[in-house]
């Protein structure tokens, strides 16, 4: 293994290598995503379909991909024997998410033969300060050899100014032009063999790309940061390529094995092994009753939520206008008496920063909590937070909904990572007593209702998709919200133009979209719908949102056994 210095170089002794960009992941630590260019003659791309990066993974030749994501750790594949005539040159960079560089700790290139995993190179970045992207190294053609070049160069404008340096386009308003047609990128790889069955998570196909960029007649000019501010990355989390094995977590890294209850957590129920013969069925299509379970009205119910309202007029003034109209969309649905537990799980991955800075997150807290506030006996909604861990965090009531997420944020600083699974095991362990494989109903006098807050992809997929088939056989109800600029989002401008790389930046939660639809469950329990902005979406449009799909899991729910009638 050779270790390299800025501007040093080597011959590469292998024609398929893997780049991994390397940090040492922890809270407060910004994220970092890899990419790649593929270079001319010229030292420019040939168009934007030359740019690689977390939302287009993989070039039309297979020459250049994304090879998925661990914590501490990204990496891009590289054959050289399958680059397109005309490229000569492929540059590995990086960006940051939630921070710089200089915030982030053993920062580091290696490069490793993807035959035999023998590492070739490495190339250590010390002196990183304000920078939001790097070029960390070129793997570049040399008469008929192929050699790596450590680079080293740092970018106050982001992945936006990286990519600009070497030609891609960067329009927002394009002017219309004939889409220049390309092959489509190759999908991932299948997720392993051990997952679950589940609805192919297709990785989206990258947009058209533009007519191709002119390049300057000059000379080759090494990449100087410009002037301007550093660049704001959207808050979203990155793309997260299925696994193409069994994750291997680096060392440091949080395990993505099972939830560890914390002591004097309750014990958990033994483990049920899948029967013998065939799991129980999904109940049948049928009659369902009306989703409040009755067409009387209980006038307990009805006492202590006007008592509620009574004490948020004098305590939350604030609350009581927002819980009033959380009642008008229950009401329409036949929920007006229905009770329920209900949890809130917020993503704390360093993506999510300027969504809570801003003040956003607070006013979502408060929404739920006034859903809370009609659904929950004890007017209690319990909070649990989730990045590179999970963490339960206690009670939001009316008498600390002000203070209580700075308190929480203080204890739990946002985190590298992002794991769904690891949230849903705590969530179901804290509930049900066991994180583990269930295979039948487990059934129990209320439901819990689960808002699931989101701005990113999830690094254990398999884990989540297992965690959800296992809790369809409990009285657990998961809706889904993701907050980026995605074209799936409800408050999309779909008439407002965007350029490529706009395009190519925008959030994308197709594996969020396939788990709603995930087959092979008991029964469906789960919704989702996507915002670019959780505060362009007016009160009563939010509670009708959270309310889609609940009644009618509440209805399959009771027939399957899981609630009573």
């Amino acid at each position: 293994m050779t270790t390299l210095s800025k501007g040093q170089n080597m011959p590469l002794t292998a024609t398929s290598v893997r780049a991994v960009i390397g940090w040492s992941a922890g809270t407060g630590v910004p994220d970092v995503d890899v990419s790649a260019l593929l270079l001319g003659p010229d030292k420019k791309v040939r168009d934007d379909s030359d740019f690689i990066f977390f939302n287009q993974p993989t070039h039309a030749s297979g020459a250049v991909r994304h090879e998925g994501k661990q914590a501490g750790a990204d990496a891009v594949g590289i054959d050289v024997t399958r680059l397109p005539p005309g490229v000569e040159r492929v540059l590995i960079g990086a960006s940051a998410d939630g921070g710089t560089f200089g915030k982030v700790s053993g920062l580091h290139l290696r490069v490793l033969d993807a035959g035999s995993g023998a590492e070739l190179a490495r190339f250590d970045i010390t002196d990183a300060t304000s920078e939001t992207a790097y070029l960390f190294g070129e793997v570049y053609k040399r008469g008929d050899g192929w050699k790596l070049r450590a680079v080293g160069q740092g970018y106050a404008s982001g992945l936006a100014g990286f990519a600009t340096d070497f030609g891609v386009s960067v329009d927002d308003e394009p002017a219309p032009q004939p889409a220049a047609s390309r092959p489509a990128a190759a999908p991932p790889s299948a997720p392993p063999a051990s997952a679950p069955p589940a609805a192919p998570f297709q990785a989206p196909s990258a947009p058209p790309a533009g007519p191709p960029q002119a390049p300057p007649s000059g000379p080759y000019q090494a990449p100087q940061a410009p002037p301007t501010g550093p660049y704001q990355a959207p808050p979203t989390g990155p793309y997260q390529a299925p696994p193409t094995g069994p994750y291997q977590a680096p060392p440091g890294a949080p395990p993505a094995g099972p939830y560890q209850a914390p002591p004097g957590a309750p014990p958990a129920a033994p483990f049920q092994a899948p029967p013998s013969g065939p799991h129980q069925a999904p109940p049948q299509p049928a009659a369902q009753p009306a989703p409040g379970g009755g067409g009387g009205v209980n006038l307990a119910k009805q006492r202590k939520l006007i008592d509620m309202e009574k004490r948020a007029a004098q305590q939350a003034p604030q609350l009581l206008n927002l819980t009033k109209q959380a009642a008008v969309s229950l009401q329409k649905r036949g929920l007006a008496d229905h009770t329920a537990r209900v949890a809130l799980c917020l993503d704390i991955s360093g993506s999510m920063s300027n969504l809570y800075r801003s003040g956003k997150i607070q006013a979502l807290v408060e929404r739920v909590l006034a859903l809370g506030l009609r659904f929950d006996d004890n007017e209690a909604v319990d909070v649990f937070l989730f990045g590179a861990e999970a963490h339960e965090v206690g009670e939001l009531r009316m008498n600390n909904f002000q203070a209580f997420l700075g308190g929480v944020l203080q204890q739990h600083p946002l985190e590298g990572g992002t794991y769904y699974g690891k949230a849903m095991q705590m969530i179901r362990a804290n509930y049900w007593g066991n994180p583990g494989p269930r295979y039948q109903p487990q059934r129990d006098n209320q439901p819990v209702y689960v808002m699931f807050v989101t701005d990113g992809a999830t690094f254990d997929e398999s884990v989540t998709i297992e965690q959800l088939k296992y809790s369809a056989y409990e009285p657990i109800f998961w809706q889904f919200m993701a907050i980026g600029d995605s074209p799936q989002a409800v408050d999309a401008d779909k008439n407002k133009k965007k350029g490529f790389f706009k395009r190519l930046l925008q959030s994308d939660f197709t594996f969020l979209e396939n788990l709603d639809n995930l087959p092979g469950r008991y029964i469906d329990n789960a919704n989702f719908f996507a915002v670019t902005d959780p505060a362009n979406i007016p009160d009563d449009q939010l509670f009708d949102l959270m309310m889609a799909e609940y009644p009618q899991w509440l209805g399959l729910a009771r027939q399957a056994g899981l609630l009573p009638q």
